[in-house]
């Protein structure tokens, strides 16, 4: 049975090549995101082995339905889950930031990665599963002090890793973090 990476995000940018990397390591991968036509198109180029699946991670309360249907789509198996899908306003600086912009950046890259994650993890424990990796993306921002949400939710997400490595570790789920340099960043 070939191993199983569910990518959130995974229609472009650094989704898509997690997800192209995975299946040339021989994964199969099922990447979702908010836009059916995006995730169509990487579906297309990343070929067979990948499987797409529309979800908004800012959609919190259906993600352990979300983790269901992608366990149902090869053999009822998730091996790892990156959680990837995040939203970046750049705000600048905090004088222009509003409510709907902060609500919307929170909502998706701290709230519904968490409840996400939450779900995979407890998913996992009731499996009694002894190897399965959780890798939540994070940012170079979470290390800086930030007045911007997304700096915010970085910040709050690389405590976020540490803490669920802690609890799960002895079980044999990994949980790591990863910290993208905007500035290295291809954009697709």
């Amino acid at each position: 049975m070939k191993y199983v990476s569910v990518i959130t995000g995974g229609g472009r940018g650094l989704g898509y090549y997690m997800a192209k990397k995975c299946i040339n390591e021989g994964a199969n991968v099922i990447i979702s995101g908010r836009n059916e036509d995006t995730l169509k198109n990487a579906q297309k180029e990343l070929g067979p082995t990948c499987k797409y699946i529309v979800f908004d991670v800012s959609e919190a309360d259906k993600s352990n339905d979300f983790l269901l249907r992608c366990k149902s789509e090869f053999d009822g198996q998730i091996d790892s889950l990156i959680s990837n899908a995040g939203v970046s306003l750049h705000e600048n600086i905090y004088s222009n930031v509003t409510l709907k912009g902060f609500d919307t950046q929170f909502n998706t890259n701290l709230r519904g990665a968490y409840f996400l994650c939450q779900a995979f993890l407890t998913m996992k424990l009731e499996e009694k599963t002894e190897n399965a990796n959780l890798i939540i993306i994070s940012s170079e921002t979470g290390n800086q002090c930030y007045d911007i949400p997304y700096g915010m939710t970085k910040a709050a997400t690389n405590t976020l890793v540490k803490a669920l490595s802690r609890r799960v570790y002895k079980s044999g789920i990994r949980v790591n973090g990863i910290a993208q340099n905007p500035q290295n960043y291809v954009y697709r």
